[in-house]
């Protein structure tokens, strides 16, 4: 059977497995390497004198993988005009402000920043108790009565509402009790007159003008991400349809679903609950059902198993099409990186790299280089179709 020296693609935030990763020290050390021009064998220090070598598994993806199409699938293409809503749209966001306008009558709509004490037999509870929290009145973001008992008062008015959690609500601890909570309201999102002092104020521009200018070069950037990643998914989902992926190894799943336990319970140490509770809080946010920590588990072990599948689709392009990462194409990055930090710590991309540890240099790689090169290099072999 044929081996394949497959690119162990870190998943921190979507896919992954942790693993190193070096930079060629000796240019020479890459020359006359072995490669199977068919793309069962790819040696990634082939590629030329200087290469970032991404530590690599071995695994026999003929074993795991056999792929269908891939190139040549039509998509419809994801608009990125930029419009006259969403240059508003974006102004909007700057001009909305929170004031602290005591003539303002609380109205179901309004924005607003609160403070609030919640108690069950007068005991304060976890989780009951905040300062400048956002609340929009209407999104029924707190348990019935407690939006609308605040319409009607007044910026600065204290409210106290007395209250009852429902019988189905997500913590166990909590369910059908009653509860008080004491409101001050601070302040009301409010829109303001955007002038050129405006703009000097709060922005880093000295113009509406400028700042326009501005903001259309940010919507068309984030315009052209969005589709990017939405243009992906179409073809992806295709790729999927005419590909044969078995259960990846073992070894995978389990680093995949190792990582994400223990960021879990990390989380759950952080805010300082078990991980029972905090596994109810987040499953109940996260996917709209709360679930025990058991459920939750057996969740992400499943999560894990389907993730991996799509990592060795993933792998097995890279490998038939010989896409990796060359040094020039990460220094260029870490330079990158350098100059949009506003107090840069080092000067050049050879000295950040030294500081970097192995994981992170791994992360940085995979994540930030090669996925969204193989991700590009799929998009550019498939084809469009007009709406």
């Amino acid at each position: 059977m044929k081996k394949i020296l497959a690119f162990t693609l870190v998943l921190v935030l979507s896919l992954g497995v942790l693993v190193a990763c070096k930079t060629e020290k000796d240019p020479d050390d890459n020359a006359d390497k072995n490669n199977d021009k068919n793309g069962s064998k790819v040696d990634a220090s082939h590629y030329g004198n200087n290469l970032v070598d991404v530590d690599i598994l071995e695994y026999i993806l003929s074993d795991y993988v056999t792929l269908g199409q891939y190139k040549g699938i039509t998509y419809t293409p994801t608009s990125t005009e930029v419009t006259e809503k969403d240059r508003q749209d974006a102004l909007d966001q700057l001009r909305n402000l929170p004031v602290a306008d005591k003539t303002h009558i609380v109205k179901s709509g309004d924005t607003l920043v609160i403070d609030y004490v919640g108690t069950i037999d007068g005991v304060a509870f976890d989780g009951g108790t905040a300062t400048e929290q956002n609340l929009e009145i209407g999104s029924n973001s707190f348990i019935a009565g407690f939006e609308s008992g605040l319409i009607g008062a007044h910026v600065g008015d204290t409210v106290v509402l007395d209250l009852k959690f429902p019988d189905d609500y997500h913590s166990a601890a909590m369910k059908g009790k009653e509860c008080q909570f004491t409101v001050v309201i601070q302040k009301v999102y409010q829109y303001l007159e955007v002038t050129d002092d405006f703009i000097k104020e709060k922005t880093d521009y000295d113009t509406v003008e400028a700042y326009m200018e501005y903001l259309n070069t940010k919507i068309k950037e984030e315009k052209e991400n969005y589709a990017f990643y939405t243009d992906f998914d179409q073809i992806w989902s295709e790729i999927k349809k005419t590909t044969t992926v078995k259960t990846a190894p073992e070894e995978t799943i389990t680093n995949y679903y190792s990582v994400k336990i223990g960021n879990f319970e990390l989380a759950a140490e952080n805010y300082g609950v078990d991980v029972e509770q905090y596994a109810q809080y987040y499953t109940y946010y996260t996917y709209g059902q709360a679930m025990d920590y058991n459920s939750y588990k057996n969740y992400l072990l499943s999560e894990s198993q389907t993730l991996m599948k799509e990592v060795f689709i993933m792998y097995s392009i890279a490998a038939k099409e010989n896409i990796l990462i060359t040094t020039k194409e990460y220094y260029a990055y870490l330079d990158k990186m350098i100059a949009s930090a506003e107090k840069p710590m080092y000067k050049t991309a050879k000295e950040l790299d030294s500081k970097m540890s192995d994981t992170y240099r791994s992360y940085l790689v995979t994540n930030d280089l090669l996925i969204p090169k193989i991700m590009k290099y799929i998009i550019e072999n498939s084809v469009v179709v007009a709406k």
